[in-house]
C-alpha cells in the first residue's frame, strides 16, 4: 500500500475542491474553460523544470512511495501534483473571495509585493551556490517586478489574503512529501 502514498495525497488534495466545484451557489466548474489552460501551461513548464532537476540529481523520489509509473524521469504522481495542487489552490482562492467580498488589503498589495521582491532577491543571491533555490527565488522576483510594473494588477490584496488560506493545506501536503524523509 505504501506505493500509493503520493498518489493518495494527490487525490486527497483535489477530491474536495473537485466535488465542491459543482455547488449551485458558486459553480466553479463553469470556469473550467479558463482554468485548465491556466493549469496545463505552467504544469508543462514545471514538469520540464522538475525533469531537469531530477535528471541532474538535485532531488529524487523514493520508489517506496510511488506506483512506479514514470513520465520521463518523474513519477506520475509528481506530474499529477502539478494538476491537483493548482486546482485546489485556485478553487480555494475562488472560495475565499466568494465569502470575503471586499479586499482586506486594498492599499498594501504593491507594498507586500516589493517586500517579497527584495526578500527573494536577497535569498536568491545569497544562495547562488544552490541552483534550485537561487534560480527559483531570482526568477520569482523578476516575475513579480514584471507583474507590478507591467501588469499592474488590482487584485494583489485579495490574492495575498486568499494565499494565507492556501498555505495551510499546501504546507501540510508539501511538508509530508518533502519534510518527513519520504
Amino acid at each position: 500500500m505504501e506505493k500509493y502514498f503520493y498518489l493518495t495525497l494527490d487525490l486527497l488534495s483535489i477530491i474536495f475542491p473537485l466535488l465542491f466545484s459543482f455547488n449551485s451557489r458558486k459553480n466553479f466548474s463553469k470556469k473550467w474553460k479558463y482554468l485548465w489552460p491556466a493549469i496545463f501551461l505552467p504544469a508543462a513548464i514545471f514538469i520540464i523544470w522538475d525533469n531537469w532537476f531530477t535528471g541532474i540529481g538535485v532531488w529524487g523520489f523514493n520508489p517506496r512511495y510511488v506506483t512506479g509509473i514514470y513520465f520521463f524521469n518523474l513519477p506520475i504522481e509528481e506530474v499529477l501534483f502539478f494538476v491537483c495542487i493548482p486546482y485546489a489552490c485556485v478553487f480555494t482562492y475562488e472560495a475565499v473571495n466568494y465569502f470575503k467580498k471586499t479586499d482586506p488589503f486594498p492599499d498594501n498589495g504593491r507594498r507586500v509585493t516589493w517586500i517579497l521582491i527584495i526578500g527573494l532577491l536577497i535569498i536568491g543571491i545569497k544562495n547562488y551556490n544552490h541552483w534550485y533555490t537561487s534560480v527559483t527565488f531570482l526568477a520569482t522576483s523578476v516575475f513579480l517586478v514584471f507583474l507590478i510594473t507591467v501588469g499592474k494588477p488590482d487584485y494583489l490584496g485579495r490574492f495575498y489574503f486568499a494565499y494565507l488560506f492556501i498555505l495551510i493545506p499546501f504546507f501540510f501536503v508539501y511538508g509530508i512529501l518533502t519534510g518527513t524523509g519520504l
